[in-house]
């Protein structure tokens, strides 16, 4: 009974050190899930889209929020209630409440006035998610692709190394696909401090530039509506150019100079897109959410039915060279008997 009580002890302990060691690491991270920033965005501009406090938008975020965004949240809050207050931004950024390359874009829009950061905060915003879920396509996608990638596991671990010594024994050869899957199982056995790690490292590598890649994108959709709203409000050309330097502070120079020349080609060509006046901008920032929607409905699509085509495939050969296996074994039994 004592052993059971200190297994049980145990098993606690290791649960709750691992529970606090994922705690610490998402505290750490430095990922901002997309779900949560819009969610935080919508809010944010409902607040001042009705002349509301940001503070208290964020009061109303905290439970909404998965660890560890009600503890950046509350530093957030802090700022903004403190008797200096930081600007809502600068509040943000304190508390890593949003990447750095979407706060660029919103200090230009915080440059530009109230209704800029507003559009910028709507258009960050997007279709909101407030629950973390999948539809019913992806959902059966993932547990199929798990499923067989289980099945591939399975037999790859525990099957194959099973035919390949009652073939030794038997004094015959592994047909070539299961003698070639063999090795490969093995290679991945033998070697598989430097796979797992090399496997992992791509996994995350590839992550991290979709990430990066989505973020920098989602700046210049940001910084096209920008002009084309600051446009709207009847800002100047100077007046653009000042507010874009506050996220292009690479290109502060040039886009002060195409400010004072009133060039708005090229105020449009430093924020990351071609248009000489800002009804043509606004129609090619449509355009271009227009066909990444298209673009990523269609990815999705494919993926939905390359996903489990891809892992039954290494099941089909596998099960294939089983029964070779087999029929040589039987064809030898039925010749020796």
């Amino acid at each position: 009974m004592f052993t059971v009580v200190v297994a049980v002890g145990y098993a606690l302990a290791i649960v709750i050190a691992l529970q606090a060691a994922w705690a610490i690491l998402r505290l750490l991270s430095p990922v901002h899930p997309r779900d949560a920033v819009r969610q935080i965005a919508a809010a944010l501009a409902d607040a001042l889209r009705h002349q509301r406090l940001a503070s208290d938008a964020l009061i109303a975020l905290q439970s909404q929020l998965r660890w560890p965004y009600p503890f950046r949240l509350r530093r957030a809050i802090a700022a903004l209630v403190r008797p200096e207050p930081l600007p809502l931004v600068e509040a943000l950024a304190r508390a890593n409440l949003m990447p750095p390359s979407v706060l660029a874009t919103g200090r230009s829009a915080a440059a530009s006035g109230l209704p800029a950061q507003i559009r910028w905060l709507e258009a960050l915003a997007g279709p909101v998610r407030t629950r973390a879920g999948l539809s019913g396509g992806s959902s059966t996608c993932i547990a199929t692709a798990l499923l067989l990638a289980w099945a591939v596991a399975f037999l790859s671990v525990a099957v194959l190394p099973k035919f390949d010594m009652i073939f030794r024994d038997l004094g015959m050869r592994l047909p070539p696909l299961l003698a070639g899957m063999t090795a490969f199982t093995w290679f991945c056995v033998r070697w598989s401090g430097i796979v797992g790690p090399a496997v992992m490292a791509t996994a995350l590598l590839a992550i991290r530039a979709w990430t990066t890649w989505a973020w920098r994108r989602d700046q210049r959709f940001a910084r096209g509506t920008l002009l084309v709203g600051g446009a709207a409000d009847g800002c100047s050309e100077p007046e653009l150019a000042v507010a874009l330097a506050e996220s292009l502070t690479g290109r502060r120079e040039a886009l002060i100079a195409a400010g004072e020349r009133g060039d708005f080609p090229a105020l449009a060509r430093l924020a990351g897109w071609r248009a000489s006046t800002p009804e043509q901008l606004a129609e090619r920032v449509e355009h271009a959410r227009w066909c990444e929607q298209r673009w990523r409905t269609r990815a999705q699509v494919v993926g939905q039915m390359l996903m489990p085509l891809l892992l039954a495939v290494p099941v089909g050969l596998l099960t294939i060279g089983i029964f070779q296996a087999l029929t040589n074994i039987i064809v030898l039994l039925a010749e020796s008997s």
